[in-house]
């Protein structure tokens, strides 16, 4: 029994290949994304500002299950670039809305094969038959946790 611990310790464990993995996921994206002065948090606004145009600000925050002084944060980056624009909402003057710009939208193929390229080099060597159990268990411990 204890040999089998000790075998354990040595392949390292799930946190600590989780996390490696989202901290190398992070800097493919940065290196990517680099020229277009968009950074890792950045990006994943964006892409869900791509997915729905006119989303309400705090949206991101609940979606991401960050505080909004952060999202205010990366909005801002994006603003300053130019990718998107922030207006009150109508009904909430409380609210703003975020929309994409012509830079915005022109981002999008170029995220969407960023993105592409993530996930390709994640399961790289990969069968068809590991990827899709790596799926089925990547998505089993992310239900675990939401729990």
């Amino acid at each position: 029994m204890k040999k089998d611990i000790q075998e354990e310790k040595s392949e390292g464990s799930l946190g600590k290949y989780i996390s490696a993995i989202h901290r190398y996921i992070h800097i493919f994206l940065e290196k990517e994304l680099e020229k277009y002065k968009i950074g890792r948090g950045e990006q994943k606004f964006l892409w869900n500002i791509i997915k729905n145009d006119g989303i309400a600000q705090h949206k991101l925050s609940e979606k991401f299950k960050i505080d909004k002084a952060t999202v205010t944060r990366g909005v801002k980056k994006l603003i300053i670039e130019g990718y998107i624009t922030r207006e009150r909402d109508e009904n909430d003057k409380r609210a703003y809305n975020l929309y994409l710009t012509k830079k915005g939208k022109d981002m999008k193929p170029i995220l969407k094969k960023t993105l592409e390229n993530v996930t390709y080099k994640i399961s790289e060597g990969f069968t068809e038959e590991e990827e899709k159990t790596f799926k089925r268990l990547l998505k089993k411990a992310f239900e675990n946790l939401k729990k």
